[in-house]
C-alpha cells in the first residue's frame, strides 16, 4: 500500500479533471487499507476505502456535479488497480477544512482543519455549501442567521438548510441535535 502521497501523486497523474486535480491535490486524504476483501478471478482482492476531507465549497461541488465524483472516483481507482489485488471499495467525502488565511496577493493560505465545536465554522462552511449548490437565498439566510436561528430554518429553506447541515457532518452538537 503506498503513503497517502504517494498515492495522492499517482492518481493526481491519472485525473482526467483539472478541477477534480485542484480538488484532490487540496483534501486531506486518508486511506483505510482492507475494508473490504474478496476473492476475484485472479486472486483475493483488497478493497481500500479513501477518505477525503474537503472543504464546504468543494464538497458542494462534487455533490452538485455527479460527473466531476465520477471523474474523482475513476482517477482513484485506476491508482489503486495499478496494484495487483489493489482496488476501491469506496470513496467518502466529507467536510473537514476551512479556507486557510492570506499566503500572497493572488493565492490563500492552505486550508485548515474545521474546529467542530466551532457554531462560526458551521456557519461559515454552511453558506459556502449551499452558495456552492446554488441556494443564494438560503446561504444568504443562513449567513445572517443567529446559530439559534440556523435551528429552525425559515419553512421555504427547511429542507435544504437541514440536508446541508447534515451533509456537513450530521447534526452538530453546538445546534443540539436541531436537525
Amino acid at each position: 500500500m503506498p503513503s497517502p502521497e504517494e498515492f495522492r501523486e499517482e492518481a493526481l497523474g491519472l485525473l482526467t479533471s483539472e478541477r477534480g486535480r485542484e480538488i484532490l491535490g487540496s483534501a486531506a486524504l486518508r486511506l483505510e487499507p482492507g475494508a473490504l476483501t474478496w476473492e476475484g478471478s485472479h486472486g483475493p482482492v483488497q478493497g481500500h476505502r479513501v477518505l477525503l476531507g474537503l472543504e464546504a465549497s468543494a464538497l458542494g461541488e462534487l455533490d452538485q456535479n455527479p460527473s466531476l465524483r465520477d471523474a474523482l472516483e475513476s482517477g482513484l481507482a485506476r491508482a489503486l488497480a495499478r496494484r495487483p489485488g489493489q482496488s476501491l471499495a469506496a470513496l467518502v467525502c466529507r467536510w473537514e477544512l476551512e479556507p486557510g488565511g492570506a499566503a500572497g496577493p493572488y493565492r490563500q493560505g492552505p486550508s485548515v482543519p474545521v474546529n467542530p465545536g466551532d457554531p462560526e465554522a458551521l456557519r461559515r462552511g454552511l453558506v459556502a455549501y449551499l452558495r456552492q449548490r446554488e441556494q443564494g437565498e438560503a446561504a444568504d439566510w443562513a449567513a445572517g442567521a443567529s446559530i439559534e436561528a440556523l435551528r429552525r430554518p425559515p419553512g421555504r429553506w427547511r429542507g435544504v438548510v437541514n440536508e446541508a447541515i447534515r451533509r456537513l457532518g450530521g447534526s452538530a452538537p453546538h445546534l443540539d441535535g436541531a436537525v
